[in-house]
């Protein structure tokens, strides 16, 4: 009986970071917005605050120059992977 060709596009990945990015960046700034607003004000706040900020600016921008330089079109085949994973784990007897 033949297996369906199963293929995965990399650009389902690039969706998932997408998505995982977003995600961060609006609790990042739920976290400032309440430091800010129910914080104590002071040297300690702003500088958890700011360092904060700096490094995930730092963590994006690192990110997106990897995901630049990524080929998106490339597609994994699935059916290949879990064949031979199954001829494996299960040889034939």
């Amino acid at each position: 009986m033949p297996v369906p060709n199963l293929t995965l596009p990399l650009t389902a990945f690039l969706i998932l970071y997408g998505i995982f990015i977003c995600i961060y960046a609006l609790y990042t700034f739920f976290n400032a917005y309440h430091l800010i607003k129910f914080g104590l004000i002071g040297r300690t706040t702003r500088s958890i605050i700011v360092v904060q900020a700096g490094l995930s600016l730092i963590l994006l921008i690192v990110s997106l120059f990897l995901v630049t330089y990524q080929d998106w079109t490339v597609t994994w085949n699935l059916t290949e992977i879990f064949q031979r994973d199954a001829e494996q784990i299960f040889p034939a007897l």
